[in-house]
């Protein structure tokens, strides 16, 4: 079935209409608004169907996407893309509906507009290693078909690292402060991280390793800090882990102490 614009004569659709062990009452073929209806009558049972060919009268647009092809689970990915009209006139600003599906499953919608020329570009975080697509539709307007785009990306855990800093040296009873910063991909992190903390002392009555507080994570710009009062002499380890995520590799990072005991008054 080819369906022809009227005024021009041009084709606007061509599709071939499957049987399916029915046959079409050509003389129900009939327009409302920019659909054809039909009714189908199925050859063994006689009952009659209603079909539809969606904005089969309506000129199609094109739309078009591209993503990075590899990644990690910690970057922001750009994509662009664009939508073109069957006349290849600038389309303007126009809504596009966005959906990044993560391994098939969990998703979000969200929104993109169209230069005025019409191409777009939009960014986002999966936050999730693992195969994301994203599906963009623009809905079409009284005049052009509707059309839609899919990209696909592959993500791998990010590589992180930890770095410390404090006092090299210290005293028995007098607070120790350190920092850090969690980085993810090579940036430093940009969501609340738990850290655990833990100390090891070697002296000569033996070696004792003793959980810390938690540090209470890394902050906006990754960085984080904790405190720790050393309660005897000796060569102190401390020891900070992070147990990473869904976008990023575990990892953890070591500081040497050397705590005497406090001068004699």
């Amino acid at each position: 079935m080819t369906l022809y614009d009227r005024a021009t004569t041009t084709s606007v659709y061509t599709g071939t209409l499957t049987d399916h062990g029915a046959s079409m009452d050509l003389q129900s073929l009939t327009f409302s608004g920019d659909d054809l209806f039909a009714v189908w009558k199925d050859l063994a049972t006689h009952h009659l169907h209603l079909w539809r060919l969606e904005t089969g009268t309506l000129p199609e647009s094109t739309l078009t996407l591209t993503a990075p092809s590899t990644g990690t689970g910690a970057d922001i990915l750009t994509l662009t893309g664009r939508l073109t009209l069957p006349d290849g006139s600038a389309p303007g600003e126009q809504p596009l509906s966005v959906t990044r599906y993560v391994n098939d499953s969990a998703k979000l919608t969200f929104g993109a507009t169209t230069a005025e020329d019409g191409t777009f570009t939009f960014k986002d975080r999966p936050g999730s290693a693992g195969v994301i697509r994203y599906d963009v539709i623009w809905n079409g307007s009284p005049t052009v078909h509707w059309s839609t785009a899919s990209a696909t990306v592959t993500l791998v855990k990010a590589e992180s690292s930890i770095t410390l800093s404090g006092p090299e040296t210290g005293t028995v009873g007098t607070q120790l402060k350190f920092t850090g910063v969690l980085s993810l991909g090579g940036q430093r992190a940009v969501f609340a991280a738990p850290l655990k903390i833990s100390r090891k002392v070697t002296n000569s009555n033996g070696t004792v390793v003793t959980a810390l507080p938690s540090a209470n994570g890394a902050s906006i710009d990754g960085s984080f800090r904790f405190t720790d009062t050393p309660p005897e002499a000796g060569e102190y380890t401390y020891l900070v882990q992070w147990d990473g995520n869904q976008a990023s590799l575990p990892t953890s990072a070591t500081f040497d102490v050397t705590v005497g005991e406090a001068p004699q008054e």
